[in-house]
């Protein structure tokens, strides 16, 4: 019966050759903004800045329409953290709730804001 040899323990946990996944030439949520386009031009910079400020905006209006909302429909002030005597099942609903729209917002902006023409279907510039 022969056995398989086992690899090296340094060799299983070697990065590969190219720089790995996590390279400058491949984007990554810490290295783009929109994920798409890298801030080497004064445009791309500006774009970014545009997109990233829209983006708070309509997530602070989301979460003010979210809030104005529950308090129209309920009478109630809309579920905290902090509130010790409302369900943890409520403020957890309402939490989904609320990041969904947020993400949903965000997608918005970002298929609005961009030019379809500035990115394509993967991220990469055109």
């Amino acid at each position: 019966m022969s056995r398989t040899p086992i690899p090296d323990s340094t060799e299983a946990h070697r990065a590969p050759e190219y720089g790995g996944p996590m390279s400058r030439n491949e984007p990554t949520p810490t290295n783009a903004l929109v994920g798409a386009v890298a801030a080497s031009d004064p445009a791309d910079l500006r774009i970014n800045l545009r997109v990233a400020l829209i983006r708070m905006a309509t997530t602070w209006a989301v979460q003010q329409g979210i809030e104005v909302g529950y308090q129209r429909i309920t009478g109630r002030v809309l579920p905290s953290a902090l509130d010790s005597d409302v369900p943890l099942r409520r403020i957890l609903r309402w939490a989904a709730v609320t990041a969904a729209a947020v993400a949903v917002s965000n997608v918005a902006v970002d298929r609005l804001v961009l030019r379809p023409n500035e990115i394509d279907r993967d991220g990469e510039p055109a």
